[in-house]
């Protein structure tokens, strides 16, 4: 069976997959996952990167530091502690 690449990338998939037998059917739908999978953890990855590059710039102001520092004693302190506003450092 030949395919060409003029199909969309789902159909050409589906397409290929109707073709193979049930084993290699489930290999290519884990190999789909993982590959999902990655590409969530990618975007994860980006989003902690650039929320650790906003809390090294919060955390490198002394007066930001300072104000959670007072955040931390004085949510500690508490029964329950209260959330982090970033926009109050």
């Amino acid at each position: 069976m030949s395919l060409t690449m003029t199909l969309p990338t789902p159909e050409a998939v589906a397409a290929l997959c109707r073709g193979l037998e049930p084993a290699h059917q489930s290999s290519l739908l884990e190999f789909a996952q993982f590959l999902q999978s990655k590409e969530a953890q990618a975007a994860l990855d980006d989003v902690n990167e650039e929320d650790e590059a906003e809390w090294d710039r919060l955390l490198n102001d002394p007066v930001k530091t300072a104000n959670f520092v007072r955040w931390a004693d004085e949510s500690l302190a508490r029964s329950q502690p209260q959330p982090i506003d970033p926009a109050r450092l």
